[in-house]
């Protein structure tokens, strides 16, 4: 529950029990503060809509809860743009399970009416499983960004070179076929790589990302521009200077090696988003 807490992710209790065993156990959980509501199903059926989205994230623990109880729930979270991962036993939870984002059946306890309704069945039936299934994926997730902030700087290194040689007077730097290398030889390895990275532990640490927001986010946008804006000066400076030698007989700069150099330097710098 620390690491839920940690993570941005609030937890609530939508059960059958009383009222009673409804709050032991989650003052046991330990989410139970000052400022939350610990409810019947009678009090927010007693409620429109809008009073309840409104109270939903003070909301832990809705006692006597029935299927029609926990969709409303679940609509009323997805309304408010929160990402909702339901769990579930038994077959009364089978509608939540489906209405969900995510619906976890519980695979020992579970029946196969909420087994076929979910989206995951946990073999353990442990809520661990569950943290440790968000902190790989948001550690996947991490992992698309480092290799879309690599494959669009390495790209965008290549265009800009292209065009201010263009522009410049300078020869092409690069041949057709030496930008086919780049992209299919020279970034493979690094973007495998980059994509196969395991879960960090600050992940968890971190708050949601929301259900809108970009994958390609600002701080990414100022790194593929910064870096590439580096290495497209140094690749000029390169043709302007012939720093490694003057052109070959085809009347070509050497840009492919400083490239190469850089594509695999690339990695380190997008391997970290912090």
């Amino acid at each position: 529950m620390d690491q839920c807490r940690q993570a941005g992710i609030s937890v609530k209790i939508l059960t059958g029990d009383n009222i009673n065993t409804a709050r032991a156990i989650a003052d046991q959980l330990g989410i139970v503060n000052k400022d939350s509501l610990v409810l019947e199903v009678t009090d927010i059926d007693a409620m429109s809509d809008q009073e309840l989205k409104s109270k939903l994230d003070k909301i832990v623990v809705i006692a006597r809860s029935n299927p029609s109880a926990k969709m409303r729930v679940v609509k009323l979270l997805r309304e408010n743009n929160a990402s909702v991962v339901v769990t579930g036993d038994g077959i009364n939870d089978a509608p939540a399970l489906k209405a969900a984002d995510v619906g976890v059946a519980m695979g020992i306890t579970g029946t196969e009416v909420s087994k076929e309704a979910a989206d995951i069945v946990l073999l353990d039936d442990s809520f661990s499983t569950i943290v440790k299934a968000i902190r790989w994926g948001r550690g996947i997730y991490e992992n698309f960004q480092r290799f879309i902030q690599f494959q669009l700087t390495v790209n965008v290194v290549a265009f800009i070179t292209v065009i201010l040689a263009e522009i410049l007077g300078y020869k092409m730097p690069f041949t057709t076929l030496q930008l086919l290398w780049v992209n299919i030889i020279m970034d493979g390895p690094p973007a495998l790589t980059l994509g196969l990275e395991p879960p960090r532990e600050h992940l968890l640490e971190k708050q949601p990302i929301k259900r809108n927001a970009s994958i390609v986010t600002k701080d990414m946008l100022f790194k593929i521009v910064s870096n590439g804006l580096f290495i497209v000066a140094a690749l000029i400076l390169l043709m302007k200077t012939h720093i490694l030698g003057e052109p070959r007989a085809n009347n070509r700069p050497s840009c492919l090696l400083p490239l190469f150099y850089s594509n695999y330097g690339m990695p380190l710098i997008a391997g970290s988003l912090e």
